[in-house]
């Protein structure tokens, strides 16, 4: 398959607008850092951070994830794909579809006891 083979994956625009997470529910204080994606078979991903503080990482942040099969319309239950706990944390998500093979891949940061401004070269996590 080149370059030239591949089609653009596309889904419907929904019409309704839907809220996939509120501040201050699901035992999170915010939600950040969306992602969305569509997979092969028209599967529409969205992953996003729950941060039970304000706190960026290290912090107790877990990866979330809804999807929807219809386009938009109505969307599962929020899924968690990565828990934190204590300095452990896990967040900015970012999806890949690999066009070829169907599988989907979520890049995410993880902080381990160890922020930004704390990482230095070589640093192991605990």
């Amino acid at each position: 398959m080149t370059s030239h083979d591949l089609q653009p994956m596309t889904a419907a625009m929904p019409d309704v607008e839907h809220v996939l997470a509120v501040r201050g529910t699901g035992g999170y204080r915010q939600y950040r850092i969306p992602a969305l994606a569509v997979s092969r078979q028209g599967t529409l991903l969205a992953a996003y951070d729950g941060r039970p503080n304000l706190d960026d990482l290290p912090n107790p942040m877990d990866l979330l994830l809804r999807r929807s099969t219809d386009s938009g319309r109505t969307w599962g239950e929020q899924q968690m794909v990565g828990t934190g706990g204590g300095l452990n944390g896990y967040g900015d998500p970012s999806l890949l579809v690999d066009v070829d093979t169907g599988r989907i891949f979520m890049f995410h940061a993880a902080g381990t006891h160890a922020g930004f401004f704390e990482a230095a070269a070589r640093l192991e996590p605990n």
